[in-house]
Formats: C-alpha cells, sequence, structure tokens
C-alpha cells in the first residue's frame, strides 16, 4: 500500500469518528439535556467539556486535524485523490475551524457558570442554540469530509 493511500484511508476513519461523535451530540445528547432542569444540563455540560480536555477525545481531535492538514500538503507532492482533499478541506474548515472558532469559545464561556443561579441558567439557554448550530455544521462536514475520502479511495 503506497503510503499516501495509508494516510487517506486513517484520515477518513478519523474523519468519521469525529463525526459520529458531533453526530451523537446532535441526536441525542444536546436534545437530551435540553430536557432537564438548566442547572442539570449545564452541569452535565461543563463536565463533558472538562472529560473531553482530560481525556483521549482532545488528542483523537488533534489528530484527526493533523491528519487532514497531511493529506491537503501532500496532495501538493504526491498523488492524492482530488475527492480525498476536498474532504479534508471540508474537515479542516467546518468540523476544526467550527470547533475552534464557534464550540470552544461557547464552552470556555459556559465552563464561568457552575452555579444555580438566574445567570448561569440565561448562559446555558443562551448556549444551546448557538453552540447546536454549529455542532450541526461540525456533523455535516465531517460526515461529507469522510464519504468523500472513502470515495477517493473506492474510486482510486
Amino acid at each position: 500500500m503506497h503510503w499516501a493511500t495509508a494516510l487517506v484511508s486513517a484520515t477518513a476513519v478519523l474523519q468519521a469518528l469525529e463525526a459520529g461523535i458531533a453526530m451523537a451530540f446532535w441526536g441525542f445528547v444536546m436534545p437530551g439535556l435540553a430536557n432537564v432542569p438548566d442547572y442539570v444540563g449545564l452541569q452535565a455540560m461543563n463536565a463533558v467539556n472538562r472529560a473531553f480536555v482530560k481525556g483521549w477525545m482532545l488528542p483523537l481531535f488533534l489528530l484527526s486535524t493533523i491528519a487532514a492538514l497531511a493529506v491537503v500538503v501532500a496532495a501538493r507532492f504526491t498523488s492524492i485523490p482530488p475527492a480525498a482533499v476536498a474532504g479534508s478541506a471540508i474537515y479542516l474548515v467546518g468540523m476544526a475551524g467550527g470547533t475552534l472558532t464557534f464550540n470552544v469559545p461557547l464552552n470556555n464561556a459556559l465552563l464561568k457558570h457552575e452555579d444555580d443561579t438566574p445567570t448561569a441558567a440565561s448562559a446555558w439557554q443562551a448556549y444551546q442554540p448557538k453552540w447546536n448550530r454549529w455542532n450541526v455544521v461540525r456533523s455535516i462536514a465531517g460526515t461529507v469530509a469522510a464519504c468523500l475520502s472513502v470515495y477517493s479511495l473506492a474510486a482510486g
């Protein structure tokens, strides 16, 4: 197997994993948290955000982002199918870019609210639609990226 094929294959798997995680939040995590009292939802989301940074999710996110960047850069030096390059570019803009530009700052702002107060409840209520909107973008971008990467392997 050529190293570029291995790179695209690994990138496709990483993109699919990240898309699946984002879709889980879109499909049932955030809707579930929206159906509990504000303080409970806020506390749960803050716990999730702290676990993300301390657990294996952050390395997975960083690895998938580096892999997508490697595909785009490697395409300048070797033959990588255009669909894989497009998928990685979509991943970098939609998933990685969306995460770092929108979701992470929203998460950091939410972490400032730990108490059961009207201010915290307002912060949680304002957080959800913004975070969810960008999470949908991330879910779609990650899914499209993974599909294009897989397509490039199948067509190639």
